[in-house]
């Protein structure tokens, strides 16, 4: 909807967020402030929709903030911000300007004088009696063009009540559109969707479970809805009826269906009592998927619907619907039978020649495509005697999904050494892993199998691998401006502002958030470094070295391993200690790459003397500092203290205004003191490493 075009500009305006989800006498709301639900689901508050300056009353979600779910003065809007929403003399809501003119209100029928508003965390904005707590009026009994849980859309003919939504006029103009939806109380309640006054859509009857008319509706309840939301509609007018034919087919053929039809031939009843057919049955002829006619009444007594008058609203659909048994004359489905069994038999012989010819077909295609790609299907093998990846030549399946396989010698004399282009003068980096290292085979199989199926633009692109003669080699897309701890510690290099900066650490957060939350696969990094942080020619920053990486089940939180890996100085805490690993784990390294050493300075309130003096621009401090103060966030000790990566993004893009103040980080002497008794221990061991650059640490217990 184009409604999350405005929402940049007036839910994050420099509005104050009062701490309360009340409105009273004395407690008022003034534009551009706002209040919150209890559960900071939804917020109450002024805004304007795109190129106008019209000021609404509406309520909106607080954590995405992409829709308005209800609008209170949509035909009356205020010209300017001074709009105050209060509670009247006579207890009710009502929002005026700086005038005391009212632009709307509650008009609640028995208001007491001593009541007060409440936003509820369903989006329902209440008005209460403060003595009884009785509900007096709520905005789900007047909504705007959102259906929400608990929300009832009512029609009671006995009392006149109707709880109807309406669209907006336009995506700028909340006003009453056209469009209205609710129930029609029939003698089988449905759900209409009328343009002014003419139906433009309907439901079909509710049969206790679904509504018969919404074909790919389930019989349950979907997140506290009874009905849901058809996704394809297509369906198709019945014509053709067996026994009928049109009145007049030549208005037929062009569209107009109004004439309806006539029975080819009559039932027995209407026949000639000296017709030869007379004693002849009638029978009935069976059509599935049908949405029942409009007009209709039901006998409970036989569970039959009985449909009296046009059936011109009959549709049929390709599965769900009712069955509807059609009262035709014998001889109807009679010579039916004898044209079915001459269609239905060469037809079926058709297709089952068609099927085996695309069988064999398909069986040698496959055999041919299998002999041009035995031996270049990639396959591994990590157990008790695996030596290192293989090439096999028995292999008809890939167990891998597969990608471009470049030959040794093509890659040594196409780039150079392994540094530079190929022969199609694309630029490439070749990561080579030793021949002689005893280590890295798992960590190589990782990294193809991971980064193969992940596509984003601050995650560096696998273009392919080599196996070949004991080699390991990954090539991927070439990195103008290399890694960043060159940029970060090496004083000789070309030096970073804070515009840079800022968005290299926006760009990290972006990769980590599509790897823990928008992937298929959910993802923890576990090695996130300045040295597995590339940088493209225009500076945006690509995560890299996926060989640490574990995949997490859809419902998994946390993982233990027994192996240990990743780089100190940047491990979490019940990382490196305990061996147990989520996504937490990678907003700490995360929290690492945005600060090094920041507690002391930030508990004597010196942040400011952490910045470097050569980006501590005045206008800059600010967003530097608050920098700062997430990556505290982010190192704090405990995981259920730091915030998820999704948070982090939202506090760097200041989707979230306010920070809570840190918790001591995970630097101090438990960490010391643990590095140096697993170094102890590690002294009296063989000396262990990695040859291929990855880094590995074993840490063992006492």
């Amino acid at each position: 909807m184009l409604e999350s075009l405005f929402i940049l500009f007036c839910l994050f305006s420099s509005g104050f967020c009062i701490e309360s989800n009340n409105i009273t006498a004395s407690l008022v709301i003034k534009d551009p402030d706002t209040i919150v639900s209890s559960g900071n689901i939804y917020r109450l508050g002024f805004f304007s929709p795109a190129n106008t300056t019209n000021r609404y009353l509406g309520i909106w979600n607080y954590v995405s903030a992409m829709s308005i779910i209800w609008v209170a003065n949509r035909d009356n809007p205020l010209k300017d911000s001074s709009g105050i929403v209060t509670i009247s003399e006579d207890g009710d809501i009502v929002l005026i300007n700086g005038k005391k003119e009212i632009f709307w209100s509650s008009n609640a029928t028995s208001s007491p004088m001593n009541t007060s508003a409440r936003l509820l965390d369903n989006g329902n904005l209440v008005l209460q009696d403060i003595s009884s707590g009785r509900t007096i009026w709520e905005s789900f009994g007047h909504p705007t063009d959102a259906f929400m849980p608990k929300l009832k859309l009512n029609d009671n003919p006995r009392t006149g009540e109707r709880v109807l939504l309406t669209s907006w006029r336009s995506p700028q103009d909340p006003d009453f559109g056209s469009f209205t939806a609710g129930l029609q109380a029939l003698n089988i309640p449905q759900i209409f969707i009328w343009n002014g006054s003419r139906p433009h859509w309907r439901s079909g009857p509710w049969n206790g479970q679904i509504l018969t008319g919404v074909t790919d509706m389930y019989a349950v309840y979907l997140d506290g809805y009874s009905v849901t939301k058809q996704d394809d509609g297509t369906v198709s007018f019945m014509r053709d009826y067996y026994g009928y034919e049109p009145k007049n087919k030549e208005e037929w053929d062009k569209g107009n269906w109004s004439g309806g039809c006539v029975r080819k031939t009559l039932l027995q009843c209407d026949r000639n009592n000296n017709s030869t057919d007379k004693n002849k049955a009638d029978v009935f002829w069976k059509i599935t998927n049908v949405k029942v006619p409009d007009f209709m009444d039901v006998s409970t007594g036989i569970e039959a619907v009985e449909c009296e008058g046009s059936l011109i609203d009959v549709r049929q659909f390709p599965i769900g619907g009712l069955v509807l048994h059609v009262r035709v004359a014998y001889s109807e489905l009679d010579n039916q039978k004898d044209i079915r069994v001459i269609v239905i038999v060469p037809v079926t012989i058709g297709l089952v020649i068609v099927f085996i010819g695309i069988f064999f077909t398909w069986r040698w295609m496959a055999k041919r495509k299998g002999t041009k790609r035995k031996g270049r299907i990639l396959t591994y093998e990590v157990g008790k005697d695996s030596s290192g990846v293989v090439l096999r030549d028995d292999i008809d399946e890939p167990s891998l999904d597969e990608l471009p396989l470049f030959s040794f010698q093509m890659l040594e004399t196409a780039t150079f050494q392994f540094d530079g282009k190929l022969a199609s003068g694309k630029d490439i980096a070749v990561k080579r892993l030793s021949t002689a290292s005893g280590q890295g085979l798992q960590e190589f199989m990782n990294e193809v199998v991971l980064i193969s199926k992940l596509q984003h633009r601050n995650l560096v692109s696998l273009l392919g691998c080599c196996v070949e003669k004991g080699e390991k080699m990954l090539i991927y897309e070439y990195m103008t401006n290399r890694s960043l701890d060159l940029f970060l510690f090496d004083r000789s290099e070309e030096f970073l502002d804070w515009t840079k900066r800022f968005n290299i650490i926006e760009g990290i957060g972006r990769g980590l958030l599509y790897l823990h939350r928008d992937s298929r696969l959910k993802i923890v990094h576990r090695d996130l470094k300045p040295s597995n942080v590339l940088l493209d020619e225009n500076w945006n920053p690509k995560i890299s070295d996926f060989g640490m990486a574990r995949i997490f089940g859809g419902n998994q939180d946390q993982a233990n391993t027994v192996r240990v890996v990743g780089t100190y100085g940047y491990m979490a805490p019940e990382y490196a200690l305990g061996g147990k690993f989520s996504e937490k784990s990678d907003v700490f390294s995360f929290g690492v790459l945005m600060l090094e050493i920041a507690w002391k300075l930030w508990n004597e309130d010196n942040a400011a003397a952490l910045v470097d003096q050569r980006i501590s621009s005045p206008s800059f401090l600010e967003e530097i500092l608050r920098c700062i103060h997430i990556g505290l966030l982010c190192v704090q000790e405990f995981p259920f203290n730091r915030p998820n990566i999704s948070t982090v993004v939202s506090m760097l893009c200041r989707e979230i205004i306010d920070l809570p103040l840190p918790e001591q980080p995970a630097f101090p002497q438990n960490w010391t003191r643990s590095h140096v008794s697993s170094s102890s221990s590690q002294s009296h061991t063989n000396t262990r490493g990695s040859s291929n650059n990855v880094s590995i640490t074993m840490i063992e217990g006492r």
